[in-house]
């Protein structure tokens, strides 16, 4: 028993992997069929020059939800103009700037 644990049972194991991860005999490759000449593609359509997107149709626009560019443009131009410009030290500012009041805390 112990002759078989010690020398016969790490051999057989030694074997079974050399057999299993040897090197295995190559296959020749079959011969690939000739390659047919490419055809040309057809030119692609050409690119729209304005901003692209998804335009809803009438039907799945929202009332007060849906905007249409316009409106967009319009929303951003007044929020630019309430934004005030900052401050920059040592640079005069372009227009005059009212001085607000310091803000007082209540304790």
């Amino acid at each position: 028993m112990r002759y078989t644990t010690v020398f016969l049972l790490p051999a057989l194991l030694t074997a079974a992997l050399l057999s299993a991860c040897g090197e295995k005999a190559e296959a020749p490759a079959p011969e690939a069929a000739p390659v047919p000449a490419a055809v040309p593609a057809a030119e692609p359509a050409p690119a729209k020059v304005e901003p692209g997107g998804y335009e809803p149709t009438p039907e799945e626009r929202v009332q007060g939800i849906t905007l249409t560019q316009e409106e967009i443009d319009k929303k951003y131009a007044e929020a630019r103009a309430a934004t005030p410009q900052p401050v920059i030290p040592g640079e005069a500012p372009a227009a005059p700037v009212a001085e607000e009041a310091p803000a007082t805390e209540a304790k």
